[in-house]
C-alpha cells in the first residue's frame, strides 16, 4: 500500500479550491491552490534517495470542480555526498513548494532540517523538477505541496 506522505487529502483540497456560490452566472471561478493531496501516490526518485510528492494523475471529482494532481515530468536526486554518509547523517528534510501552473517549482522553504548541507542539496534539486501541473477542470493551477526528501546509506 502506498504511504500517505503529504499534508491534505484531496477532499480536503477540492473544498479548498470550490469557489463560494456565485449569486449571478457571469461571475468567474479563479482556483487557489491548496495543499497537495495525501492519497495521491507517492513520486521516487532514481536510486531510492529521492522526494516523495504529489504523483497520481488519477481524477478526483467533488461536486462540479475536477481535480487532477501534478505528475512529475522531470526527477533530479539530491546530492549526498560520501563525507556526509561516513557521519552516518540520515533522516529526512522536508520541503514546503509551489508548483507553477507552468509546471517549474517555485518558493522551495525547508520546513524540517536535517542538516545544512543537506537541506541545500534538498531543495536545489527539488527546485530543478518540472511537472504536469495540477488541474481544476482541465485548467491549470498552481499548488502548494509538502516534499519529503530521505536521504538514507546502506551500512556496510
Amino acid at each position: 500500500s502506498l504511504q500517505s506522505y503529504l499534508s491534505a487529502s484531496i477532499a480536503e483540497l477540492a473544498a479548498r479550491l470550490a469557489p463560494a456560490p456565485a449569486p449571478a452566472p457571469e461571475s468567474t471561478n479563479t482556483a487557489v491552490a491548496g495543499h497537495a493531496s495525501s492519497p495521491a501516490a507517492p513520486v521516487e526518485a532514481g536510486n531510492g534517495n529521492g522526494a516523495k510528492a504529489a504523483g497520481a494523475n488519477s481524477l478526483h471529482t467533488r461536486g462540479e470542480h475536477k481535480l487532477t494532481a501534478p505528475f512529475p515530468a522531470r526527477k533530479v536526486d539530491p546530492k549526498y555526498p560520501p563525507d556526509l554518509i561516513r557521519e552516518r547523517i540520515a533522516g529526512e528534510v522536508i520541503l514546503y513548494a509551489i508548483i507553477r501552473k507552468d509546471g517549474t517549482v517555485d518558493s522551495v522553504r525547508v520546513l524540517r532540517s536535517l542538516d545544512p548541507r543537506l537541506d541545500e542539496y534538498a531543495m536545489r534539486a527539488f527546485a530543478r523538477w518540472t511537472f504536469d501541473p495540477a488541474r481544476v477542470n482541465g485548467e491549470a493551477v498552481d499548488l502548494e505541496t509538502l516534499v519529503y526528501i530521505p536521504f538514507r546509506f546502506q551500512p556496510l
